[in-house]
């Protein structure tokens, strides 16, 4: 007798069932009782990622897709650990874990069980911040990053950033031209100066508490790469394309400098492809008819500054 009782034989399926609380009761339920944890709440969704998220009392499960799904989480799962415990230590506020393991179950399911951090998303709420209140969460944003932006040889969550971007399907739908462009810009990419990155901060993954204060969550997409990896979520996600955002983020710095570092850190992503479709769609831009990087630029050097 299986606590999960749905079945996953691809990715499709597991994205059926992976914000289904009746599909996980079960199987949260021993999770919570194998860790010594009695919970008296029903498991609520969380914001969906690629993982499923439940808070039940003052906790979060976060449980990591199952091999069969077509992919195999278990970087993730021990980057994101490992992470966690560093970033306490350089003073960034992130959710405490409670617990972390395995269980056996219809198929091995591995998770963490962390605080829950009250807050609302940055999404449902940046947008509609005054200037002043604006400057604040930079303000805020920039001092994380200073802290986070460090280097990190000694955790266990290298990638092979060339390799991920360049045979990444998620290009699939850009110009040839562009894709070819992007490549070129990647493959003279030196990568010689590589810190500890977040690498996803969207309005998801920043939660905005009561007292205005900001907190990053999510850090399964975290790695080593340059400090410039940051800029596309940030001001294509977090931002979605404010000018006054970016422009309070960008401060003093030349425009044209921070427009060839936020390319860089786009062609390098791992979300490149998304990033690019949903930021053109926003401005009704067809992204299959941008030819090339340069046209891509232009069009940038319009709408963020």
């Amino acid at each position: 007798m299986y606590y999960f009782k749905q079945v996953i034989d691809g990715w499709e399926s597991w994205s059926e069932v992976f914000n289904s609380t009746e599909a996980f009761r079960e199987l949260t339920r021993a999770i919570f009782k194998k860790e010594g944890l009695n919970i008296k709440e029903d498991i609520s969704i969380l914001t969906p990622g690629t993982n499923a998220v439940f808070k039940a009392d003052q906790y979060v499960i976060k449980i990591f897709v199952p091999k069969e799904s077509g992919l195999d989480t278990e970087y993730d799962f021990i980057a994101e650990l490992s992470v966690m415990e560093q970033i306490g230590k350089r003073g960034i506020s992130a959710p405490r874990i409670i617990s972390k393991g395995e269980i056996k179950d219809k198929y091995l399911f591995r998770y963490i069980i962390m605080e829950y951090i009250a807050g609302a998303d940055a999404k449902d709420v940046l947008p509609f911040y005054d200037l002043e209140q604006k400057r604040e969460v930079v303000k805020q944003l920039k001092a994380t990053l200073k802290n986070l932006n460090q280097p990190a040889d000694n955790l266990p969550i290298k990638k092979d950033l060339k390799r991920q971007t360049i045979y990444n399907s998620r290009l699939e739908g850009l110009t040839s031209g562009l894709i070819k462009d992007l490549e070129e810009n990647v493959n003279g990419q030196s990568l010689n100066s590589c810190v500890l990155v977040h690498g996803d901060i969207t309005g998801e993954n920043v939660l905005v508490q009561s007292d205005g204060h900001i907190r990053l969550i999510d850090f399964a997409d975290c790695t080593l790469a340059p400090e410039y990896y940051e800029l596309a979520p940030i001001v294509f996600e977090l931002f979605k394309g404010d000018k006054d955002y970016i422009n309070e983020f960008i401060g003093h710095q030349n425009k044209e400098v921070f427009l060839n570092h936020l390319i860089n850190g786009l062609a390098l992503h791992d979300f490149c492809g998304n990033l690019i479709k949903d930021y053109l769609t926003r401005l009704n831009i067809p992204y299959n008819q941008v030819e090339d990087l340069k046209t891509l630029k232009q069009i940038l050097k319009e709408n963020i500054f």
